[in-house]
C-alpha cells in the first residue's frame, strides 16, 4: 500500500494554470510523454492586471513531448471581459534531472517569454504571467503517509507588465490515500493550501485557498497517446 501512495504522490498533477505543480508553484515533474491533459480553473485576480481584479477563468491544454519535455497554453478570462478571447500564454518545462536514490529530480521553465530580447513577440506590457524559474522535487520515506517536496527559485530576468514565482517558492505534498493529495505551499508572494482529488486516474479535481483568502477550483481530464 506505502508503494501504491508513493507512486500516487510522484504522479504528475496540474497547477491551477495547468503546468505539472501544486497550486501556483510547479514542481520538477512532467507530464508523461504522449499524455494530453485539458483543464478550467476558476481563481481571483491572481497576479495579473491588479487594477481590475475580477474573478477569472482559466482554459489549459498541456502536452507532454518526449520524456524530458512538457509544453502547456492558457487562456485567462476574466468575467465580464470586454472583448478579445483573453489573456494567453505559454509555459515550457525541460526536466535537468530524474529523481533517483537521494538526488531530488530538477527541471527549469518558462511561461510568458514573448517578449525576451531576441524574441520581440509581444510586447513587455503583454506579458501579466511572466516566469522564469528552476525547482528540484523529492520523495520523502516517512510513514505511513508518502511526503514531496518541492523547492525552487524564480528570476525577475524576463521583461513583463507582471511576473509570478519571483524569489523563493516551496511546497510540500501528502497523500494519505491514493485518491487524495493534500498540497501546502508557499509561491514566492504567499501562502496557498488545498486538496486535490483523483476519483478515477484521468480526472482531477482540486480546491485550493489561494493567500488562505480565497477559493478556487480546477477540474482537469487526461488521456494517454501512447
Amino acid at each position: 500500500m506505502l508503494l501504491l501512495l508513493a507512486g500516487m504522490a510522484t504522479a504528475q498533477h496540474a497547477s491551477l494554470m495547468g503546468f505539472s505543480g501544486l497550486i501556483v508553484t510547479p514542481s520538477a515533474d512532467l507530464a508523461p510523454d504522449g499524455q494530453l491533459s485539458l483543464g478550467v480553473s476558476r481563481i481571483p485576480e491572481l497576479y495579473a492586471d491588479k487594477l481590475r481584479p475580477y474573478q477569472r477563468t482559466v482554459y489549459f491544454a498541456r502536452l507532454g513531448y518526449l520524456p524530458f519535455l512538457e509544453g502547456t497554453a492558457m487562456i485567462v478570462r476574466p468575467d465580464d471581459y470586454p472583448g478579445g478571447v483573453g489573456d494567453r500564454s505559454l509555459h515550457v518545462k525541460f526536466q535537468l534531472l530524474h529523481e533517483k536514490g537521494h538526488r531530488p529530480g530538477m527541471a527549469i521553465g518558462a511561461q510568458d517569454f514573448f517578449a525576451a530580447r531576441g524574441l520581440d513577440f509581444e510586447p513587455a506590457r503583454a506579458q501579466h504571467f511572466a516566469a522564469l524559474y528552476v525547482v528540484a522535487s523529492k520523495n520523502l520515506s516517512l510513514q505511513p503517509v508518502p511526503v514531496r517536496w518541492h523547492l525552487g527559485f524564480g528570476a525577475d530576468w524576463l521583461p513583463a507588465k507582471n511576473r509570478f514565482l519571483d524569489g523563493l517558492f516551496a511546497g510540500v505534498t501528502l497523500t494519505p490515500h491514493r485518491y487524495l493529495i493534500f498540497l501546502a505551499e508557499y509561491d514566492a508572494h504567499a501562502f496557498n493550501a488545498g486538496f486535490r482529488l483523483h476519483p478515477v486516474s484521468w480526472v482531477q479535481a482540486q480546491l485550493a485557498w489561494w493567500k488562505l483568502q480565497q477559493w478556487t477550483a480546477t477540474l482537469v481530464l487526461s488521456a494517454s497517446f501512447k
